[in-house]
């Protein structure tokens, strides 16, 4: 996670100190007090007993009262819901010819058939699993601790079944990125125990396909066997825009989409040659001036998105106009850069990391250069990056999944939490509200399930949590009026 990111650490308490004539005194700072009026309140009215007035012994009455609040934070509660389905007989009819039954099931129907898991107990799975990337083993001891026991099996194979409710998002979502002008695309690898002609240590992988720079933020992950470029051949059939990456060739295979590189790879490349280094001969390396002339086309590029932000800050066509329009000074610094390697090549022949890395840029210079195609196109794949995070972190926890359908789940899973969360849900709220209502849904029917796609906007507002830009200004705002 970047610098900006992180929220700033708020200290309960920062002692000051001041200087007196003989000594020091410490003069401790208020605790700063965040409004948390978006929460429920809940108001308790304490009465003292038995008081009686100082000077005459009358019984004295309350005037005011002073306001204090504390907040309070209470743990899972855990409680089992007795539904009782209704039946319904004709007495008029049973007297006659034996009447009929009927029993109304579609006043509440279960999430899984025969189960007791209910839509509040399926989000905290969902949100300790992928969210907090928890194994399956350490949410079975954690739910211990409350006194619920779910054996790991019955959660893995939950997460299975409901699968029925998320291929049909899924799908929806794969069809939406589709048509968007670019992808940004990665994979990593991870591990499944049981496919069919394939040794239990052997990898495979995940790949990854998200929105860049798109109102409606999409992340799809998806389960493979294999790293072959047929992958995102064929999940990637009929798009024609521009397909952010770095230059594995196997993205090559995508007919009809225009390549554009990672810069943030070949840097890293650069960085790498720069850091094998001995320390006292860096400073006046060619490595060192390599990866300060790269570092110049990022802070420019930056230079130019912060500025549109600032003179076009709600207008994002207007936004992006100026950066077509100025992203010329990125080009340039980048072509100089280009030329500037050329010359260079033959003195560092002797240097094989610095020579590979050197290649690795003048090799892809179109697909380097093809963030002057599009404004919203990156520099930098580090938004697919970030999302993969959270999953890197479950991969060393849990190490490796069972069953292929177990994989197929967690990755789809997956797609929905990270697209949640991406455009401002809370995870556990989101698949709550989710698993609630769409039960109910005819999950044949696309228009009636739209409105479950975390980036339709049609979420609840409950659902939403607070974004760190959020919190700081919530912060800043508490500081300017102390």
């Amino acid at each position: 996670m970047s610098a900006e990111d992180e929220p700033d650490e708020v200290k309960a308490e920062e002692d000051e100190a001041v200087e007196a004539a003989a000594h020091k005194r410490i003069k401790a700072k208020k605790e700063k007090h965040i409004d948390y009026s978006n929460l429920p309140h809940k108001e308790i009215i304490h009465k003292a007993d038995d008081v009686k007035c100082d000077n005459c012994g009358e019984e004295m009455v309350v005037y005011k009262y002073e306001t204090k609040e504390e907040l309070v934070y209470i743990p899972a509660q855990v409680y089992v819901e007795v539904h009782k389905i209704p039946y319904y007989e004709c007495r008029h009819c049973i007297d006659k010819d034996g009447g009929t039954l009927h029993s109304h099931q579609d006043v509440w129907k279960p999430l899984i058939d025969k189960s007791k898991v209910s839509s509040s107990l399926m989000a905290a799975l969902i949100d300790y699993k992928f969210n907090l990337g928890l194994p399956y083993y350490s949410i079975e001891q954690r739910l211990m601790e409350d006194n619920i026991v779910i054996p790991r099996a019955n959660m893995s194979n939950w997460m299975i079944q409901m699968m029925k409710y998320i291929n049909p998002l899924y799908d929806m979502m794969h069809q939406d990125l589709l048509n968007k002008e670019i992808i940004a695309a990665d994979e990593t690898a991870m591990y499944v125990l049981r496919e069919e002609g394939k040794k239990p240590a052997s990898s495979s992988y995940l790949w990854q396909y998200r929105t860049c720079n798109d109102e409606e933020e999409i992340s799809l992950f998806e389960y493979q066997p294999t790293r072959s470029g047929d992958v995102p051949k064929k999940s990637l059939e009929g798009f024609n825009g521009i397909l952010l990456s770095d230059k594995y060739n196997g993205y090559s295979k995508v007919e009809k989409a225009t390549r554009a590189y990672c810069h943030g790879h070949s840097y890293r490349y650069l960085r790498d040659a720069l850091a094998i280094l001995p320390k006292e001969s860096r400073s006046s390396s060619l490595e060192q001036k390599a990866v300060k002339k790269y570092q110049k086309i990022f802070i420019t590029d930056k230079k130019i998105h912060d500025k549109a932000a600032r003179l076009h800050p709600n207008d994002k066509e207007a936004y992006y106009n100026y950066v077509q329009e100025h992203r010329v000074e990125t080009l340039k610094l980048f072509q100089e850069f280009l030329v500037w390697l050329k010359t260079i090549k033959e003195e560092v022949y002797m240097k094989p990391k610095f020579l590979e890395a050197i290649k690795y840029i003048l090799n892809g210079e179109e697909g380097f250069k093809a963030f002057i195609k599009n404004p919203r196109v990156e520099l930098t794949n580090n938004g697919a990056e970030r999302d993969f995070r959270k999953w890197v972190v479950n991969r060393t926890r849990s190490r490796f999944y069972v069953s292929t359908r177990g994989a197929e789940a967690a990755s789809k899973l997956y797609s929905l939490m990270m697209t949640a969360k991406n455009n401002g849900y809370n995870v556990y709220s989101y698949f709550d509200y989710l698993f609630d209502k769409i039960r109910y849904e005819d999950l044949n029917n696309q228009e009636t399930l739209k409105k479950y796609l975390p980036y339709k906007k049609q979420i609840p507002e409950y659902c939403k949590m607070q974004t760190v830009k959020e919190i700081r200004t919530r912060i800043k705002a508490l500081e300017d009026n102390q």
